[in-house]
């Protein structure tokens, strides 16, 4: 849990902080003296509990205001930048207005309690709100920094399974799919992971995933792997594909008139964020990421050179097994498309209509396992969901990664 005192009184931040460690050494604390400070923090990272002076200086050098925290919480209320604390506790040493000042701290939605140095009754009270927000913490769904939106249970969630973020899976009563926690270091950073499947194949279901997975969670990030089919003058089996941009190749209208029965087109593109795409590319560039991913592969290889391409990547709602429709793609949509599939942009428009502070950026990393040619099988399913986990993987590990999450 994490707590966020504001006091220009640092024997009173003591004593508060002595309180909270006997509870739990988990808890961790930062500490503003001024409501400008306070409300930059508040902007910049989600606190679990807020504890403020009631009596607080505006900028440093200025004297304490008369319920200044009440004033610095309105304004945090004001502000869309806030992440708002699940609970707001209201100090004050004064003894005159108790009733007055009460009423209104509770008129932001917080509790007044009258410190005392070296007393007791202010700890209890402390204590017990403490115990409760660590209880009620227990039980919220964690924010995570990055979503990983599988398509398909088999292959390609197992190949991400199969990385060494220590997964532990949770059965939410309430939702229909597995979750599977992890994590991973980025640079000395701990980046949080959770993966899931969806329940069926397809734009509809992987967007409905999506949508969910970010309004519980909350990530910076949510990266789509997999597995796609590759342009055969393009691509090789097992390259890794980043899209950039994608978009739904079945969108437009049907007509017919006097020109005879045509379709005419109308997608939407959903492109890269481009701090995600500086990461992938610079990792596309650099020659040790395909050595690496190779390393970690432990049977047979298809003929050619392992590559990364970050390009246009059509999605649409059928599986291609015809050898034409992804030439029609190329010649009638976008002559440099690398691949095609069934959900990467559905996922990516998904996640565009997150916002505020809570904002998530999606990225669909896709590997070739066929060229939708009708000469379909599984031989490179496995081996292609391995190098877009592995990719995956590295930009997770990047140093410039972790620049990207809240």
């Amino acid at each position: 849990m994490k707590i966020l005192i504001v006091d220009d009184e640092y024997d009173k931040v003591g004593e508060i902080v002595s309180v909270a460690r006997e509870i739990s050494k988990d808890i961790e604390f930062e500490h503003a003296t001024t409501a400008v400070e306070a409300r930059e923090r508040i902007c910049n990272v989600e606190y679990d509990f807020l504890i403020v002076d009631l009596n607080l200086p505006s900028v440093v050098g200025d004297a304490p205001s008369e319920n200044g925290g009440v004033d610095f919480v309105r304004m945090m209320f004001h502000d869309s930048r806030s992440k708002i604390p699940g609970a707001i506790e209201f100090l004050t040493g004064k003894e005159d207005g108790l009733e007055a000042s009460s009423q209104l701290v509770d008129s932001v939605g917080g509790r007044l309690t009258r410190y005392g140095y070296g007393a007791n009754e202010w700890k209890k009270i402390m204590r017990g709100r403490l115990e409760m927000a660590l209880k009620r913490r227990a039980r919220a769904r964690p924010k995570i920094d990055v979503v990983v939106v599988a398509a398909l249970r088999g292959v390609e969630l197992e190949a991400v399974l199969a990385l060494p973020y220590s997964w532990s899976s949770v059965a939410y009563p309430e939702e229909s799919v597995t979750h599977y926690f992890g994590s991973v270091e980025s640079d000395g950073r701990v980046i949080s992971v959770v993966a899931a499947a969806a329940m069926r194949k397809g734009m509809a279901s992987s967007a409905a995933l999506a949508s969910r997975m970010v309004a519980i969670f909350r990530p910076s990030v949510v990266v789509m792997p997999g597995i796609c089919a590759g342009m055969a003058d393009k691509t090789n089996f097992g390259d890794v594909v980043v899209a950039d941009p994608a978009w739904d190749w079945g969108s437009g209208k049907r007509v017919s008139d006097e020109d005879g029965r045509r379709f005419l087109l109308s997608p939407h593109q959903a492109a890269l964020h481009p701090l995600l795409r500086r990461v992938a590319q610079d990792l596309a560039t650099d020659q040790d990421t395909t050595r690496r991913i190779l390393q970690g592969w432990p049977d047979g290889l298809p003929e050619g050179k392992l590559a990364v391409h970050i390009g246009p990547f059509a999605s649409g709602a059928s599986v291609l097994a015809d050898g034409e429709t992804i030439d029609d793609i190329k010649r009638h949509q976008n002559r440099d498309v690398v691949a095609v599939d069934m959900e990467a942009y559905a996922v990516m428009d998904a996640v565009s209509y997150s916002a505020g502070s809570f904002e998530s950026r999606a990225i669909a990393i896709k590997s070739v396992c066929d060229f939708a040619d009708g000469s379909k099988g599984d031989k490179w399913q496995k081996y292609a969901a391995f190098t877009s986990a592995a990719f995956m993987d590295q930009m997770l590990r990047d140093e410039n990664f972790k620049q990207l999450i809240r």
